[in-house]
């Protein structure tokens, strides 16, 4: 397995201020194979624990080497449904020597919202081990806006479907909209996935 590192820019400066872990397995038959196929693999064999921890591991050694800029590491149900995320985010950190808040964990709205009291219990956890927590692909499940309030959040992550169709279509406007306007009063950070155009950069950076 190998992590490819994308970036996020802040659209006010142009400045990169973290980069996204990506894990990558390179294989002679089919190629670079991507998250969309390991990540399930990982889940159904049980392995998905052991990935994780890896990237962890990897990421937070990588970030340590750069100066200010944070790492993100997508966490899986399975790290967070059995509490072991915890003890891998701890380790990660110790091993690593990167300060808790250059980590942020994404997690997506099936991990977060559907996870119940024991869910908020690790969520908290993390947060009082001081790294932040980042609601990923918001947009494509069945998640709220009112349940926001009640996770410990830093940043919301507004997905790749919502932006890919801007700024040609109205509704998907609308709802970004909606959704920024939310997320900054509440405090939580905002970060558009997929912007590809300088049509979408221009509007993304007024909403």
């Amino acid at each position: 397995l190998e992590i490819a590192y994308q970036p996020r820019v802040c659209l006010s400066s142009g400045a990169i201020i973290a980069q996204e872990a990506l894990i990558r397995w390179p294989d002679r038959r089919h190629g670079l194979l991507l998250p969309d196929t390991i990540l399930p693999l990982a889940e159904r064999t049980r392995l998905s624990e052991i990935v994780g921890g890896w990237v962890l591991e990897e990421a937070c050694r990588d970030a340590a080497r750069w100066s200010s800029i944070s790492v993100c590491v997508n966490v899986s149900g399975r790290q967070v449904r059995s509490g072991v995320i915890l003890a891998q985010v701890a380790n990660a950190l110790r091993q690593s020597g990167l300060p808790a808040e250059q980590l942020e964990l994404e997690m997506t709205e099936d991990t977060m919202l559907a996870g119940g009291v024991d869910t908020l219990l690790v969520l908290s956890g993390l947060r009082d081990l001081g790294v932040g927590l980042s609601l990923d692909d918001f947009g494509t499940g069945y998640g709220n806006l009112a349940a926001l309030r009640r996770l410990p959040l830093t940043a919301i992550l507004l997905d790749r479907s919502v932006i890919r169709d801007l700024p040609d279509q109205p509704d998907d406007a609308a709802i970004a909209h909606a959704i920024i306007q939310t997320g900054h009063a509440i405090g939580i950070t905002m970060v558009a996935e997929g912007i590809e155009t300088a049509a979408q950069i221009q509007l993304m950076a007024h909403l």
